[in-house]
This record gives C-alpha cells, structure tokens and sequence, in this order.
C-alpha cells in the first residue's frame, strides 16, 4: 500500500480544493481565486499525484468530489476557519482593541493581584481574554510567544526586553505576632541566627529564589520547605518558624502576622512589567491599564 505524504500540500492546495467543491467547476475556482484556468488544473494535477488518487469525478460538467476530496475538503475549511480566527485576533492585537493575552510571573504572590486585574479588565475590555500561564525560562517564554506580560523584580538585563516599573515594595521577615521578635523595628542576620526558615519557592517562583539564596547564604540555620505560601504562612502563625514575604503579599493572609524590615534600611524590592520590546504598540492599552491598576491595588 503506497503511503501518503500530504506535508508537501500548501495553503493554496487547501484553498484551491475548498474553491472547486464550492464552484463545482475548475473554470469557477480559477476565476474565484484569481488564477488561469490552466494554472488550476495544474495544481489540481499536482495534488491528486502527490494524494495518489483523484479528489474529483467529472459528472454532468461538473467536479463531484471523491471520498479523499471530502476529507481534504474538511481539512481545507478546518485551515480557513483558523485562518480567519488568527487574522482577526493579530489584527486586534496589532490595533490594540482586543486579543488574547497571557501573564506570566517570577512571583507566585502575584498571580493573586492579576486575577483582580483580569476581571476588571475583562469588565471594561470584553474583547481581551486574558490566562495565567507558567513561566520557566525569560527567553523562552517571550520570544516563543507563549507568554506576552511577565511580572518579575529580577535583574534582568536583555536589550530584547523592556521593563515598565509597576511598584516598589520590600521585603520583610513574617514572623508570628505572638513571636518575641515582633516588636523589634528591624532585624539583622544574627537576630535570626537561631531560627527554623520556612521557605516555600520552587521553579515556579524564581523571585524567592533569588532574593531568599543572597539572604541566607552566610548563615547557618535550620530550614524547612513548606509546599506552597499559604502554608509556609500556616507554620509562621504556630510559631514553627519564620519566613519572608513582601509585605504586600503578607498583608493578604490576614491578621496574626507581623512583618519587619531587613536591617536599619530594608530590602527594597521594585517590581516591573517586562515584554519583547517589538511589542509596546500592541498592548499599550494593557500597559496603560496595568499601570493604573497597580497604582491602586499597592498604593
């Protein structure tokens, strides 16, 4: 049984068959799609060899398709649909009205925030749909075009990539309110010499691993990882241990939590947009929103 290799078909192949079952006839298809008639049969000879049986029957005068011509048929209209669905989205994009857009973070806090920000998005741009997506790795996930936002305070430098600031914010020790600590202004490292870290970052949240790894690395303490913050927060909250936060994130889990700045001067934390610099004037809406949002929802 010869084996069929349909990867050598192109888009045109697909229109011109989508074009002759329409029209029923080549002469109509040819006109349809701004070819010679000699040019349309040609092409039809050519992808009946490379399909290795015929797509059409001639009845009546007219092209009656063969269970083959059927089933590209299908795929043809199935191409022309996605087409069609990709030219408007790009088109919406590219006029900043609408499309579908995808946020990824560094920040495993952050994604609560963008939820907010989604509804009321969604509430005043009904023609964006926004998603979560994960992120691994900054190059891949931009320039593959999985991911459109990615929220990061790391220190990035890439001249692909702009960076629009959204907030600055510090980040705290979270400790207990009942823990002997709580009351001091600020800590240093030898306060907490003695205590068990909870921490709770994976791959996922690259922030806490960066930050987390340059404050613990000269010390020599006990340390537990928590699956996720919530719980690390759980275990704080019974005096298990003590872990850090941004004290946004930390002023989302209610009260019964202190938090206290790292040294005299804190450990400042600014929080930034960042995106393929190619595409500023498609998402300047986005852009503009989150920035006000953000303003907002962090003061």
């Amino acid at each position: 049984m010869a084996i069929i290799n349909l990867d050598s078909l192109e888009l045109r192949h697909y229109r011109l068959i989508k074009a002759v079952i329409e029209n029923q006839t080549v002469s109509a298809a040819a006109r349809k799609l701004f070819l010679s008639q000699s040019a349309a049969s040609r092409q039809l000879s050519d992808i009946e060899f490379t399909a290795g049986t015929p797509l059409f029957t001639r009845l009546n005068r007219k092209m009656v398709p063969t269970s083959m011509g059927l089933h590209l048929n299908k795929l043809a209209n199935d191409l022309h649909v996605k087409i069609e669905t990709a030219e408007r989205v790009v088109n919406e994009m590219l006029s900043g009205v609408g499309g579908e857009i995808c946020f990824g973070s560094f920040c495993l806090h952050s994604y609560g925030w963008l939820s907010e920000f989604f509804q009321q998005m969604k509430r005043s741009y009904p023609q964006f749909s926004f998603r979560h997506c994960n992120v691994n790795d900054t190059d891949i996930n931009l320039i593959d075009a999985k991911v459109d936002f990615i929220i990061s305070s790391l220190p990035i430098e890439d001249v692909r990539y702009t960076f629009k600031q959204l907030f600055v914010d510090e980040l705290v020790v979270v400790l207990s309110s009942e823990h002997p600590l709580a009351s001091k202004s600020y800590l240093l490292p030898e306060d907490i010499s003695e205590e068990q870290i909870i921490y709770y970052f994976t791959e996922s949240s690259q922030t806490y691993r960066y930050y987390l790894l340059r404050l613990i690395a000269d010390f020599k303490r006990q340390f537990i990882q928590a699956p996720h913050p919530a719980a690390a927060i759980a275990m704080v909250k019974t005096q298990l241990g003590i872990t850090f936060m941004p004290r946004w994130a930390m002023d989302t889990y209610g009260k019964g939590l202190v938090g206290v700045p790292i040294s005299p001067d804190g450990f400042q934390m600014a929080w930034n947009v960042m995106y393929l610099a190619t595409e500023v004037l498609s998402f300047q809406v986005i852009l503009d929103e989150l920035g006000q949002f953000t303003r907002s929802y962090f003061g």
